[in-house]
């Protein structure tokens, strides 16, 4: 699976008792559908791109402490290939 820009990629790439689920559509793209446990025990869904594998959809219950928990879906749209103007890597002094 590829990460584009996340900022949490480091729970997710550490997720346990990973299962598919099943294979949906998110954005007219075919993906895996994975469920997993996090390090507290949550569980996690991931939908990842079956030709590009990249994370397209995270869904999960968000259970602060003391707290009845919330829902919560993330939907990403990442880009490959795409052109980077050169300003963009220029190292700024």
């Amino acid at each position: 699976m590829l990460f584009g820009d996340l900022h949490d990629s480091h729970r997710i790439q550490n997720l346990s008792q990973l299962a598919l689920i099943g294979e949906e559509k998110v954005g007219g793209r075919l993906t895996y559908k994975i469920a997993g446990l996090d390090w507290r025990g949550h569980k996690m869904t991931l939908w990842i791109d079956k030709e590009s594998f990249l994370l397209l959809k995270t869904f999960e219950i968000v259970k602060p402490v003391n707290t009845q928990g919330a829902e919560q879906t993330t939907t990403y749209k990442p880009q490959l290939n795409t052109p980077i103007s050169a300003d963009k890597l220029a190292f700024k002094h």
